[in-house]
């Protein structure tokens, strides 16, 4: 049995300030460091939230970004060479995912969710 919200219990006995801009967490949205860019993809893990899990969108492939060269680079606006995932990154408010509270703690294996995930999955 898996628990999907492990640590509900420890939510009371963190400070206030880590749950500043908490519905970002419910966000799909790139997380960059310089020349590192990589997705958050909350979709993929909304009972995590206590959510309805669906059929999430397809990943966004940032293979051109792993093979990025990095030498000669030292002086590089990252800002403005990765534009798009900063505009991304700055609308994400507007990013965040909501959807039906989950009524049971067990993900039914005929959920629409669970069919796609067999046929697209590795075993």
């Amino acid at each position: 049995q898996f628990l999907w919200q492990s640590y509900l219990e420890l939510l009371p006995t963190l400070p206030p300030y880590c749950f500043e801009d908490s519905q970002v967490w419910r966000s799909t949205v790139p997380l960059i460091n310089f020349h590192i860019v990589e997705y958050h993809y909350a979709d993929r893990v909304m009972r995590e939230f206590g959510m309805v899990q669906h059929i999430p969108a397809p990943p966004i492939h940032l293979e051109k970004l792993h093979d990025l060269p990095l030498r000669g680079k030292d002086n590089t606006d990252w800002s403005c060479m990765h534009v798009q995932f900063v505009q991304e990154w700055q609308s994400r408010l507007h990013r965040v995912w909501t959807q039906a509270a989950c009524d049971t703690p067990h993900l039914r294996n005929s959920s629409e969710c669970m069919v796609w995930y067999r046929k697209h999955t590795r075993r």
